[in-house]
């Protein structure tokens, strides 16, 4: 019908107050002109036009006039005029808006456990309505991260800054003055080194975009609020799930806001420990999946979220009754995994990491080859054996892995022993998450040995590349330069975390196609960093070649031995660079002219030396990275030799012939030392 003039008026009327109202909470949020924003908000709710006294314009003029007390400063006012909006709404808000500045309002109030509650409903809230990087919500982050610092609560303020920084970098930019504030605020908080610092490695040029994806699908889909929230805030958990089912009855959601706000009132109930009723609730939401407008990828994935968190839930009942119902869960997450095509591997490598961190990555052999089998055992010949392990080839879906399958000993004690070292070394290598370290995949146990599946499914060892090949090309030289670069850069990460590997040698680096990884952590040793990282006594594990004085002497060792282990192997690199064969290079550096003996590298230094001062054949290159690299991490005594980190420096700085890796720069890695 058309509109009669009255009509008209009466419409035109709403729609300037409905501008006017924007207006005012335009200024509020972005801190403009507070005065001329207090006055139109305490004068909109109550004047005389019959359409501005209806309560949802009351509601919102009175939120923008707190949200300008608190830009001001009048927590106290703000606290009256909160008052006020409760009287007025008569109802529980499901506004994220009301909740945070509810808590800014208490925590100047000295009211810190009310302000810690309402700004985890707030976040909640934005989480849900809005999405875990929306603006909004990633403001309402940082303003609980900057409470807490007021609270001298450092160490959760930084949690929550630095993922406010990180988010906001990612979506908006450095230079966004939104993420300027943040890092103002992360930059106020005690011991935020550390933090500022892997916000420089996260925002630097050669930082994997495709990582960037990764962890961002990670914060964004997979970790909830409430890990958050729970882990440095004291929290309602009941007032947080009353919050949720009020909003899931007053609005309409979408099917994604829908399964995001019920996933969280799952995780509320697991914090509980009510683990019962956060199954049923995990369980209920896979028949919603088809409620979220997604291609069928996703749909996957959301299924696989669901898995993951049945067996997160399950994994977490004491005593252990889930055990078999979480594993089942775990392998449908891998069926999955396997499933997610190339160009979104990003995601599939984020849900192994939470698989990863939360221990979900160990099978019974019946559960992973019961079908639909997990693991599919191929025909295809061992690719290397030992005296108590193999390694061989297995399928999963399309895709092919290294199986490593380590027997046990008849002896009790040394079963003991192996199944300590096994759980060492899955333990470091889940630890270390870098582009050259092979990854595992998942484990799983039989009577009599133990297996661990791994990525990538090796071409061959170092040493075999080394002594099957002849660098007779431009293309195989620039290569060999690359994987010089790419296990310092590797190594300055592995001692950056902690970790000292203790058997390197050139059957365990292993090459896939262009790209070399560190393998057979098994030795490895995590350390309480104290600057030193020393042990003594006997060394089991290593590989007497490759090893330093120090080790052969059971003397004391740290990080420095790693060192002389990988100089020893770029010594054989750059050889083998300059078109020299290994027996050739072997021949010149053993005892004798007729010794076929191994090298023992611990006593051959001086040997070494003398041949790459008088050896003919040598590039310019191969003779540089001796004098300025090689010979500086093949000292006799530890401390005379050169860290890994300035190893990398030197090779990035002095030998500029060789070739960087965009994937494996050490200043996206490993800190500033």
């Amino acid at each position: 019908m058309p509109l009669d003039r009255t009509a008209f008026d009466d419409l035109l009327a709403w729609h300037r107050i409905d501008a006017l109202l924007a207006y005012v909470r335009f200024l509020a949020i972005n801190a403009r002109d507070f005065k001329q924003a207090e006055v139109f908000a305490k004068t909109l709710p109550w004047a005389t036009p019959d359409v501005l006294r209806t309560k949802d314009r009351r509601v919102f003029a009175l939120m923008s006039l707190i949200q300008v007390l608190n830009g001001t400063g009048r927590h106290a006012e703000a606290c009256e005029a909160l008052k006020m909006l409760e009287s007025v709404s008569g109802e529980q808000s499901s506004d994220p808006t009301y909740y945070m500045h509810k808590a800014i309002a208490a925590s100047w109030s000295a009211e810190q456990l009310e302000a810690e509650n309402s700004f985890a409903v707030a976040l909640v809230l934005d989480s849900v309505l809005n999405g875990p990087w929306h603006n909004q919500t990633l403001h309402t982050t940082t303003q609980i991260g900057r409470a807490l610092r007021a609270w001298h609560s450092h160490v959760p303020a930084l949690a929550f800054l630095t993922l406010s920084c990180q988010a906001l970098y990612y979506v908006l930019g450095l230079s966004h003055p939104l993420s300027i504030q943040a890092f103002k605020e992360l930059q106020a908080c005690k011991s935020a080194e550390p933090a500022m610092q892997r916000l420089r490695q996260f925002s630097h040029s050669q930082f994997s975009h495709k990582r960037k994806q990764s962890m961002a699908f990670e914060q964004v889909h997979l970790t909830t609020a409430i890990e958050l929230l729970s882990h440095n805030l004291r929290i309602n958990f009941d007032e947080i799930t009353a919050s949720l089912e009020q909003l899931l009855t007053t609005t309409t959601l979408t099917g994604k806001a829908t399964f995001g706000a019920k996933r969280i009132i799952a995780w509320c109930a697991m914090e509980q420990n009510r683990f019962r009723e956060a199954s049923d609730v995990l369980h209920n939401l896979h028949s919603s999946i088809t409620d979220i407008k997604c291609d069928a990828v996703s749909t996957e994935v959301y299924r696989a979220i669901l898995a993951l968190d049945e067996a997160i839930c399950f994994s977490r009942t004491r005593p252990h009754p889930g055990l078999k119902f979480t594993r089942q869960r775990s392998k449908l997450v891998y069926l999955v995994l396997n499933g997610i095509p190339p160009e979104r591997s990003h995601q599939a490598k984020a849900i192994l990491r939470r698989l990863t961190s939360y221990g979900l990555t160990h099978f019974t052999r019946e559960e992973v080859f019961q079908a639909p089998p997990l693991i599919t055992e191929t025909n295809r010949e061992s690719l290397g054996s030992g005296s108590s392990a193999t390694v061989d080839t297995v399928q999963i879906r399309e895709r092919l892995y290294a199986r490593k399958s380590i027997n046990y000993p008849r002896q009790v004690q040394r079963e003991i022993r192996l199944k300590e070292d096994i759980q060492k070394e899955i333990k470091i290598t889940y630890a270390l998450d870098h582009p050259h370290i092979v990854r595992v995949l998942l484990t799983y146990e039989e009577t009599k040995r133990f297996n661990i599946i791994m990525h990538p499914l090796a071409d061959c060892d170092l040493e075999s590349y080394l002594a099957d090949k002849t660098c007779d090309s431009a293309q195989q030289k620039s290569l060999i330069c690359k994987w010089i670069a790419c296990l310092t850069n590797t190594l300055a990460y592995i001692h950056s975390k902690n970790i000292r590997h203790k058997d390197i040698k050139p059957r365990n680096v292993l090459v896939k196609g262009t790209k070399v990884y560190f393998t057979d952590f098994g030795s490895g040793h995590m350390f309480s960093d104290d600057g030193n990282s020393t042990t003594d006594g006997i060394a089991y594990g290593h590989t007497r070649a490759y090893c330093a004085p120090e080790v052969i002497q059971n003397a004391d060792r740290n990080r420095a031995s790693d060192v002389f282990s990988l100089g020893c192997i770029l010594a054989e690199m750059a050889a083998w660079g300059s078109g020299i064969s290994m027996s050739d290079y072997f021949s010149g550096i053993r005892v004798g002219e007729n010794a076929t003996d191994t090298v023992q590298y611990h006593n051959s230094t001086v040997r070494v030396r003398s041949w790459f001062e008088r050896e003919p054949r040598l590039t310019q290159g191969a003779k540089g990275l001796f004098h300025n690299v090689v010979r500086h991490m093949i000292r006799k005594k530890p401390d005379s030799r050169l860290t890994a980190v300035e190893v990398s420096r030197v090779l990035g700085a002095e030998v500029s012939s060789y070739t960087s890796c965009i994937k494996c720069g050490i200043d996206v890695w490993v800190p500033d030392q």
